[in-house]
């Protein structure tokens, strides 16, 4: 996997063939990352507007990481 796109502490975007996988740090207290495989509206999303195509799915896992956990993988190594 490479990296597409990072703001550091914050997300990272990963690219591996046509799959695109987001890593957000989130948590309170205590930090953690949750990866989550982009579907293909969030990667045209992407696509057309950059990261801030991204803005609310990052919001979204920052703010509600639980709604987020059966679209979980595996953090990707670059």
């Amino acid at each position: 996997m490479t990296i597409l796109a990072e703001e550091p502490w914050t997300w990272t975007l990963y690219a591996d063939a046509d799959r695109r996988v987001l890593s957000v740090m989130t948590g309170g207290h205590g930090m953690w990352e949750l990866a989550v495989e982009l579907t293909p509206d969030e990667i045209a999303a992407y696509e057309a507007s950059g990261i801030t195509g991204l803005d609310a799915l990052v919001k979204g896992i920052q703010g509600t990481p639980d709604v987020y956990m059966p679209r979980r993988v595996a953090t990707p190594s670059p």
